[in-house]
């Protein structure tokens, strides 16, 4: 028994956006948007080309956990979620690695590369294995949404992955001092 009323549309609450966010991310396809969207029912994760739509920065779980000051996924998602800004966020959790997905061209800029080896700009021509928009939980796949995708192209800004970037470093720079000592 469902607790809401079906949309003017006869979707569910939400299946809207999800298909708007499926369709807006198969225009970035690689091989085509017929196989991204078998891959996805297959696997959960398609291979989308950077450049077309957005670029990405990839954080390592190790900064992202300092910065969020936790490393179990509820925590550290509502964190993502807070410091940027509901922007598209991923995770895929088998090679500890955080996606934030930026606006074209932002994954060349050379701030990115100032971070190494923890945060990395991928650009235009890198390829992603991007979770099907309904993965949105932490347990049900090793890629999911850390944020729940609120719509197309809500990239997020260059200047909130940034500061989780430098407050991440800090922060991994405290431990080590600390370890030192």
């Amino acid at each position: 028994m469902r607790d809401h009323a079906p949309t003017p549309t006869g979707l569910e609450p939400g299946e809207e956006t999800e298909i708007a966010v499926r369709d807006w991310l198969l225009a970035a396809a690689a091989e085509s948007e017929e196989v991204a969207c078998r891959d996805w029912k297959q696997c959960g994760v398609a291979l989308l080309r950077c450049g077309s739509l957005f670029c990405s920065v990839r954080i390592s779980a190790q900064l992202v956990h300092a910065a969020a000051g936790a490393t179990e996924p509820i925590e550290v998602d509502a964190y993502l979620a807070r410091a940027l800004l509901g922007g598209l966020v991923f995770t895929d959790r088998t090679c500890s690695r955080y996606y934030a997905l930026v606006r074209r061209g932002v994954g060349d800029e050379h701030r990115w590369k100032a971070h190494d080896p923890h945060a990395v700009g991928l650009s235009a021509g890198s390829f992603l294995g991007v979770p099907d928009p309904a993965c949105i939980y932490p347990y049900d796949r090793a890629s999911y949404w850390c944020v729940p995708v609120k719509g197309p192209s809500t990239l997020c800004t260059p200047s909130a992955v940034e500061q989780l970037i430098v407050h991440g470093r800090f922060l991994l720079a405290a431990e080590d001092r600390r370890a030192d000592a």
